[in-house]
């Protein structure tokens, strides 16, 4: 019998091989660098369900520095991560489908650009998605926001690890305003424009070689800037990061993962590096 539920996947979705000349071809019309597009043909080869751009590349709106973001579905969950101007995240079918009401899942309904589709598959999975409520998100965010909540040593310690979040959770605060507002846009740079706050496309970058480096100081804005969109978060009831992510595995395992990278392991955050979508 055929599943009635659209997120009761397969446990075996079909896969097809990725059609590299038609990928080329796709990303040449939107003028990307050659050696990008090389990049992108080596990181994509072999089968999959689905290959997605998105991001300011598939809007329209890239710059000079842009970062190419790509979404991988296969059932063999590849590594994610950033390689030079390449932002990478791969999925199984049934962690895309978790991005269901979560914001990053609206943007790569609202503006990916499928670039392999086995049968129509993922964009089956993407034509589900609804946007999240916008309250409801930021209270989200707000609650996360206690990953922050440490004393001034520990913040030292982790202090890439911790702006990388406090970014994280405050690009994905401006986006949901957007949304609240009824003017959904995933451009930090139109957004900026639209907040009057032209320091936010530096701050709230992605990319190493633009946002500031860590330092207390821009762990302090960062917050402050969270404070003023989503209110004071609540105290870190375990007082340390370790006993928060220790404290909250069971309670929050949403909470758990994004304390978990808060620890610094890697600077490309957030899709990339989470098994599953919180936002």
């Amino acid at each position: 019998m055929a599943n009635t539920d659209p997120f009761e996947l397969d446990s075996q979705e079909p896969e097809s091989p990725v059609d590299l000349e038609a990928v080329h071809k796709k990303l040449a019309e939107l003028l990307i660098d050659d050696a990008l597009i090389e990049q992108v043909c080596k990181r994509v080869r072999g089968n999959a369900i689905g290959v997605l751009l998105y991001g300011s590349w598939a809007r329209g709106d890239a710059s000079a520095t842009s970062d190419l973001d790509l979404l991988v579905v296969s059932q063999l969950r590849a590594d994610s991560g950033m390689e030079g101007k390449l932002s990478l995240s791969a999925y199984t079918p049934n962690q895309l489908a978790d991005a269901r009401a979560t914001l990053f899942g609206m943007h790569l309904a609202r503006d990916g650009i499928a670039l392999h589709d086995t049968a129509g598959r993922m964009a089956e999975i993407l034509s589900t998605f609804t946007p999240p409520d916008s309250q409801k998100l930021l209270q989200r965010i707000r609650e996360f926001s206690i990953v922050l909540d440490l004393p001034r040593e520990e913040q030292s310690i982790y202090l890439p690890g911790l702006c990388q979040v406090a970014r994280y959770l405050l690009r994905t605060a401006i986006y949901a305003l957007a949304l609240r507002d009824e003017r959904p846009c995933f451009s930090v740079e139109e957004l900026a424009v639209r907040f009057n706050q032209p320091e936010l496309t530096i701050l709230l970058s992605s990319h190493p070689e633009q946002y500031p480096a860590p330092s207390l100081g821009v762990l302090d804005d960062l917050r402050q800037r969270l404070t003023e969109v989503v209110g004071t978060p609540g105290n870190n009831p375990f007082g340390s990061l370790h006993a928060l992510i220790v404290g909250s595995s069971t309670s929050n395992p949403d909470l758990e993962k994004l304390a978990t990278l808060a620890l610094g392991v890697d600077e490309s955050l957030p899709y990339a590096e989470l098994p599953k979508v919180i936002l």
